[in-house]
């Protein structure tokens, strides 16, 4: 049951982070940021590492200040998520039989922790198999991940705790992986995740999924316009300057003359012979 709690709130944590729900990649790009970005994982986790998994809710409440609670079930199982939310950041906790089961942090755009994953290196997540440690996918990835979750099992003997570590790059694209105490890749479903978000281009519009029934086939996406396209302009050619000319000279006008003698006019009579 209370596997099912903290499952619960990975869907909740998911939601929160602007994550899409299903397996398929989001085919377009997120809108522009709102938010601003978290730059010290000491802000990130200001309250978060505040939460002890032997506290009561009452301890909590105490110590971080009253918390939004929410009811959640699921099949047979129920349980109380607590919210606390500063400047954006939103840290949880999972409770059920009056234990905290879980605790989660997330903001509303998944690029809010980019910063903090700065350099994760997304062309190697091909390489990743399910045998891979902790510190051999921070080597293929380049950079730490971020502890966004973790899950106590107080069934095990010892009793060990899960860790969902994230990788975020500028765009949104995240891969996020829940590893056991050891290190390594957890077996449960869904263990690791990856959502890809082509990055929005200067200039582009974009356009929210619409609402619509989701078992629709094919599903409606996110729509892009890109950016304008400029038409070539020609360069106008200017006009040829015309060769300045010199100005004509007039004409000399002719002096007068002498009126000639008129000659004697042709006779058209024949002649005689």
């Amino acid at each position: 049951m209370k596997k099912a709690i903290f499952a619960l709130m990975l869907v909740a944590l998911l939601a929160l982070s602007g994550c899409i729900s299903d397996s398929e990649p989001a085919p377009t790009a997120l809108p522009p940021m709102e938010s601003t970005q978290v730059t010290s994982r000491d802000e990130l986790y200001e309250l978060y590492n505040q939460i002890d998994f032997n506290m009561t809710i009452a301890e909590l409440e105490a110590k971080l200040g009253p918390a939004v609670r929410e009811e959640v079930s699921m099949e047979n199982s129920t349980g109380t998520t607590l919210v606390w939310e500063r400047g954006g950041i939103y840290t949880q906790v999972a409770v059920s039989d009056g234990q905290i089961v879980g605790k989660a942090i997330s903001a509303d755009d998944p690029r809010t922790f980019a910063l903090l994953t700065e350099g994760a290196n997304f062309d190697n997540v091909h390489l990743l198999e399910k045998n891979m440690d902790y510190t051999q996918i921070v080597e293929m990835m380049g950079c730490e991940g971020l502890e966004i979750l973790a899950r106590i099992n107080r069934d095990e003997s010892p009793v060990t705790v899960n860790r969902l570590m994230r990788w975020t790059d500028e765009s949104g694209t995240l891969m996020q992986i829940l590893f056991n105490q050891d290190g390594t890749i957890c077996t449960d479903d869904n263990s690791y995740t990856l959502y890809e978000f082509p990055t929005l281009e200067p200039g582009a519009t974009y356009a929210p999924t619409p609402t619509v029934d989701p078992e629709a086939t094919p599903r409606p996406t996110a729509i892009v316009t890109a950016a304008p396209t400029a038409e070539p302009t020609e360069v106008p050619t200017e006009a040829p300057t015309a060769e300045p000319t010199e100005a004509p000279t007039e004409a000399p006008t002719a002096e007068p003359t002498a009126a000639a003698t008129d000659a004697p006019a042709a006779s058209s009579a024949p002649v005689a012979g």
